[in-house]
């Protein structure tokens, strides 16, 4: 019985605790399904909208590489635009300076050479400000391609895609303007679409039904580019809405709604010249990998839900957990990689950005690795710091965290050194936001732009050289001295060329050394050692000797730098001099040092330089000595119109001379008869007198007839006053004979050469003829004289020359005091020194104006009116007592309190 009874209750229980195991296992079965449905629904959605992102990303990647083909097509139409000798040829032509066919062949050849720099290019024409074809090079455009001037825009245009002879081509026009901002022309440039084509029908990493499209829209129509791959696609309103939405600077996808089971997505992107990009994929293809992803879990959860115990619930919880996040982020990754990395070959890396706001890199591509020569693998999960150092990686910690700080795609240029080469990078960041608006990763793309930089800097470096090549030519044409443009030459070699210091030397033939003429930059004294250079020693010396320039970019271990102590302290690391040689004569040096190294272009630049300095300092040099002969022959014209003057006054007074001494003479012989029969006359008449009295004492009584005619002659007073008559003839013939003596020592025939004389009779002779100008006239009173002579000795001179000097003087005196009261003049000698006398001359008239000073001794220089004087007096007196006797002629004045002239002569000359 007990064993009986113990055996129901035990079945009875057992079948309870398997109807219960049972059915809680089905309850557990269907409380999963029901849990992992709720939970699936939010992953599946969050995969669906990763797979969307890395669609857009994928479209982003292939709109920056349409940009940079863009952007070189731009750069490279500028290039070839800003070509000086085709610009000026252009300017020319449309001034009417040359005619169409010699503007043609000079465009085209310049055309021509930059087409062939160039394989993308294909044709190349260009168009005068009246639209009017100019040149064409290449494969021609037909004109229906052609734009029109004026484009109104200054930069660069690109235009849709042209289709010729079954190929695609690329419009770009590039605008030329002249010097005042006007066009005057343009260029029409073909490029080659390969590139482009490649980069739109590259559907690498999209899936097979994925299709690339690139149009625009023009008026109303949607234009797609590159016909023969989308031709089915003309009539996809989803494809144009797309570009429509692109072309109006909008971004995102589009869903076709008509079709539920597998529709069509639509990804769109703006660019720039209203271009439009597309990507079009189906659904299924799309979300083929989040569906597998589904599949997969939902088998999981169905095999761990079928188990049916506690343990497996608790176990299918962390493992679907691990499962998810673990295959999310493998999927996450590999979806990246397969639709970024694939088929790209510029660099591309990806940083995330932890929630504690550090960085660690996800990983980047191929082409990176290869720049940077660390592999993908080593970088996964690293922060900047333990990629690059402590150094750059902080830097590039802090640049990270401005990007984030920004919150916006930000682009910018680097230059950066890889393999001890250094080159230049284009990146674009690219910040990822999550559904809370919060960036949680940093997608980096970098273009190599090193060839462009490189031209950039090269037609930078160019249009320096060009302002500085202007600069010299502008300067070497001006009116200033040879030293002050050869300073300023070095100075633009400084500031152009950014030279530590600069030197030009000018050749001395005469003594075989170089001058030093200018210096700019850290010296810019131009004496010391270097001041006279022989040729042959030293650098530049040897320049000179070699007639050949010298160049180098290792000065540091140059054999012909000296003291390379001092070119290691100072950095010196460039050094150009070249001879400066023109038409064979060789001129002088010019060389310049420099901190950094010279490229070959401004070797080049120097050398042209040097050729140029050569011919200014040829032609100035000329210039100076056509100034000089001019001088010399201007001064020749004053000296021969002044000698020409005092010849013309020599004459007059050597006329003067010889009518006075004939005057003299004529008049001297009768006065001496005269003169020297008033003795015996006079005696004569004393005998008379003697022997009337005699008759007058013996017969006192005379008859009538004698008595009245005594009482007629008053004999009395005849007796009385014939005496004083003749000695007034004697005083009357003397007076002559001192008056003819005065104009012989005036005019001085007899002595035209040096003569020891007394200075004071030529003084004494001049006042004698000046005697009647001296004199009180009705409208001046008289000029007194007073003399005060020193004792002098004779002195050697030109007597009748002096004599003219003091007339001169006297005689401009008497002028001025013609109109004053009181008037004087003072005449004073005196004995200097042992070989020196002055003679002083002064009268107190008005005085001679402060302006009139400096230019009384000038020839034909007179204060006086028109017809009362030559102006040559004081001038030719200048000349006597100066160049004639080597002496000096002074003139001190007051205004208003008279004017002094001192002669001062030598008693001997040496």
């Amino acid at each position: 019985m007990p064993n009986k009874w113990r055996g129901k209750p035990m079945e009875g229980i057992g079948k309870l605790q398997g109807l219960l195991v049972l059915n809680s296992t089905l309850g557990i079965f269907l409380i999963s399904l029901v849990v992992a449905t709720i939970s699936i629904l939010p992953f599946y959605h969050e995969l669906r909208k990763q797979e969307e992102k890395n669609l857009r990303f994928a479209l982003h990647t292939r709109a920056l590489a349409i940009k940079e083909f863009s952007s070189r097509a731009k750069d490279m139409a500028k290039q070839i635009a800003s070509r000086s000798y085709a610009r000026k040829t252009l300017l020319d032509y449309n001034q009417g300076k040359i005619t169409k066919e010699v503007a043609s062949q000079n465009i085209a050849r310049v055309l021509v050479d930059a087409l062939n720099q160039s394989q993308d290019v294909v044709g190349i024409t260009r168009i005068a400000e009246n639209n009017e074809l100019v040149a064409t090079v290449g494969l021609p455009i037909p004109s229906q391609f052609q734009p029109r001037l004026p484009i109104n825009s200054k930069d660069a245009e690109v235009s849709a895609p042209i289709q010729l002879g079954g190929e695609s081509y690329l419009v770009v026009t590039k605008p030329i303007f002249n010097s005042v901002g006007k066009e005057a022309g343009a260029d029409i440039i073909l490029f080659k679409t390969f590139s482009l084509q490649n980069i739109v029908q590259d559907n690498g990493g999209l899936g097979k039904t994925a299709k690339i499209i690139l149009g625009t829209v023009t008026g109303d129509q949607v234009q797609l580019f590159f016909s023969s791959s989308t031709t089915e696609y003309q009539s996809s309103h989803q494809i144009k809405q797309g570009i429509v939405n692109a072309v109006s600077e909008k971004s995102g996808l589009l869903i076709d709604s008509k079709s539920l089971l597998n529709p069509k997505i639509v990804a769109f992107e703006s660019l720039p010249h209203n271009w439009g990009l597309v990507i079009k994929v189906e659904s299924k293809e799309l979300y083929a990998s989040v569906h597998e992803k589904l599949i997969i879990i939902a088998i999981t959860i169905v095999l761990l839900s079928g188990l049916g115990t506690g343990g497996m619930i608790l176990l299918l919880r962390p493992l679907s957990g691990k499962v998810l996040i673990h295959t999310h982020e493998l999927e996450q990754q590999e979806q990246f990689l397969r639709s970024v990395y694939d088929g790209v070959e510029h660099l591309i890396f990806v940083v995330n950005v932890l929630k504690d706001g550090k960085f660690r890199y996800a990983g980047w591509n191929t082409p990176t690795a290869k720049a940077i020569g660390i592999s993908n693998q080593d970088v996964i999960d690293k922060s900047p710091q333990e990629v690059f150092g402590d150094v750059q990686g902080i830097a590039i910690h802090q640049r990270y965290q401005s990007f984030i700080e920004a919150g916006k795609t930000i682009t910018y240029e680097e230059c950066q050194n890889f393999d001890g080469t250094d080159s230049w990078w284009l990146t674009t960041i690219n910040p990822l936001k999550d559904t809370q608006g919060c960036i949680y990763c940093l997608v980096g793309t970098t273009f190599n732009i090193t060839e462009r930089k490189q031209t950039e800097l090269a037609l930078k470096e160019q249009t320096r050289l060009s302002a500085f090549r202007a600069a010299i030519n502008s300067t070497l044409v001006l009116n200033d001295s040879l030293q002050d443009i050869l300073q300023q030459c070095t100075q633009m070699m400084v500031d152009y060329l950014d030279a530590a210091f600069a030197r030009i030397w000018i050749f001395n033939p005469q003594e075989n050394v170089l001058e030093l003429q200018a210096s700019a930059g850290m010296y810019t004294h131009i004496d010391g050692s270097h001041s006279r250079v022989p040729v042959g020693k030293y650098k530049i010396g040897l320049i000179a000797q070699e007639r050949q320039p010298h160049v180098t970019n290792s000065v540091q271990t140059d054999p012909r730098v000296s003291d390379k102590e001092w070119a290691k302290r100072e950095g010196m690391v460039g050094f150009a001099g070249y001879p400066l040689i023109f038409d064979l004569e060789f001129m002088g040096v010019i060389a310049m040092f420099s901190r950094q190294e010279l490229s070959a272009s401004i070797f080049q630049e120097l050398s042209f330089i040097a050729n140029e300095i050569s011919l200014g300092i040829s032609r100035k040099q000329a210039a100076l000595k056509v100034q000089q002969q001019k001088e010399e022959l201007k001064q020749a014209l004053e000296k021969l119109k002044s000698t020409q003057a005092q010849l013309i006054q020599t004459e007059k007074m050597s006329g003067l001379g010889q009518m006075v001494a004939g005057v003299a003479h004529e008049i001297n012989n009768p006065v001496n008869f005269i003169h020297a029969n008033l003795t015996p006359a006079n005696e004569y008449t004393q005998d008379l007198m003697g022997l009337l009295e005699l008759y007058q004492q013996n017969y006192p009584h005379p008859p009538e007839e004698i008595t009245e005619e005594i009482a007629a002659i008053d004999l009395d007073f005849l007796r009385e006053d014939l005496p004083k008559l003749l000695h007034s003839m004697e005083e009357g013939t003397r007076r002559i004979q001192d008056i003819v003596l005065s104009l012989r020592n005036f005019s001085r025939l007899d002595e035209a050469e040096l003569k020891s004389v007394d200075i004071h009779e030529g003084i004494d002779s001049t006042l004698m003829i000046l005697h009647h100008r001296l004199k009180a006239k009705a409208d001046c009173p008289q000029i007194q004289v007073i003399k005060q002579y020193d004792q002098l000795p004779y002195i050697k001179c030109y007597p009748s020359q002096l004599n003219q000097v003091f007339m001169n003087i006297l005689v401009n005196a008497i002028d001025v005091l013609e109109t004053i009261t009181n008037p004087c003049i003072h005449i004073s000698t005196q004995l200097i020194n042992h070989n020196t006398i002055a003679i002083h001359i002064t009268d107190n008239g008005p005085g001679i104006e402060g302006e009139n000073m400096a230019k009384i001794f000038d020839p034909f220089f007179t204060t006086k009116d028109v017809g009362k004087g030559t102006g040559l007096g004081l001038s030719i007196s200048y000349q006597i007592v100066v160049d004639k006797h080597g002496g000096n002629l002074l003139c001190e004045s007051v205004k208003g309190e008279g004017t002094e002239f001192i002669i001062q002569l030598p008693i001997l000359r040496s």
